[in-house]
């Protein structure tokens, strides 16, 4: 017998042997009421943590979907930049001139070099673009085949071109940004402050 029943019993004896069917009725009834009014509260708990289980389960559901979706895109992206026309195409080695064009001719092969160089480099893996010195601030940069930047494309780096034997990035607007030089470690480059770069 419950120990709750028994204190109730003690402390009412009086009444319970002047009606002890009422009395016990009244108990019964009593105990029935406070475990239906138990349970519904409980049930209105068990109902809430139910539904908070199943929004945050749609919610899980939803960002796999996004995550999945944003990974097939840039796997797609990927597949047909490397699919794509080569923009970094290794650049012929200049033709032998007479002894008139001689320094012309050692100009070319010096440009040639530096290009070919820029070529392999380009694709040989990321880069730490510091883009802005004075902070040392800086992003992963990468070269896709087809000339474009993968790995931190923006408005301001968005494509790569290799010109008159520098690398060159243009903005979003196709129009030049930025010009770098390779310098003679043969893997660092480093910007030329030309006026025309923004």
């Amino acid at each position: 017998m419950p120990g709750w029943f028994v204190e109730i019993l003690t402390s009412n004896y009086k009444a319970f042997i002047a009606n002890p069917i009422l009395f016990l009725f009244a108990m019964i009834a009593g105990a029935f009421l406070g475990q239906l009014f138990s349970k519904s509260i409980h049930k209105g708990k068990m109902d809430a943590l139910e539904e908070h289980i199943k929004l945050k389960a749609e919610q899980i559901e939803v960002k796999d979907k996004t995550i999945q979706s944003m990974s097939a895109d840039r796997t797609k992206l990927e597949k047909v930049a490397a699919e794509a026309t080569p923009n970094y195409t290794p650049p012929a080695e200049p033709k032998r001139s007479g002894a008139a064009d001689q320094f012309a001719a050692v100009n070319a092969q010096i440009t040639w070099s530096a290009e070919r160089r820029l070529h392999e480099l380009l694709l040989s893996g990321p880069f730490k673009f510091v883009f802005n010195p004075a902070t040392g601030a800086s992003k992963r940069l990468t070269f896709l085949p087809n000339g474009d930047i993968g790995e931190g494309r923006n408005d301001n780096e968005n494509r790569g071109r290799i010109a008159d034997g520098r690398l060159e990035i243009l903005g979003g607007d196709g129009r030049l940004y930025s010009r770098f030089v390779l310098l003679h470690d043969n893997v660092s480059l480093h910007h030329t402050n030309d006026p025309e770069t923004r």
